[in-house]
């Protein structure tokens, strides 16, 4: 089942407490999550539950990237979610 918007926003506000991910709200209703001072969250649509995590730091070919470098997260599960953004937290520190 595709998780709504409200859903990942909880998943994501569980790592701003711990992880220093920092909200903030973008057009449209649409949010964002920094990390570190660089966009890590991006278009999270309160509307359609869509959103991108980025992946262009990560290893390997595990996750579909657009041309940026993003990985949408529309049907993934809170499980994907969680993997995907704990790697790309990691990738971070690793790259920048």
């Amino acid at each position: 089942m595709q998780l709504l918007c409200k859903d990942k926003e909880s998943l994501f506000d569980v790592y701003n407490e711990e992880e220093d991910l920092k909200k903030y709200k973008i057009s449209n209703g649409r949010i964002n999550y920094k990390y570190n001072d660089r966009v890590i969250i991006r278009e999270l649509n309160p509307k359609t539950g869509n959103g991108y995590i980025c992946g262009k730091f990560l290893e390997g070919d595990e996750y579909d990237t657009d041309k940026r470098g993003w990985i949408n997260i529309k049907f993934f599960n809170k499980g994907e979610i969680k993997d995907l953004l704990e790697k790309a937290m990691i990738s971070f520190l690793m790259y920048l």
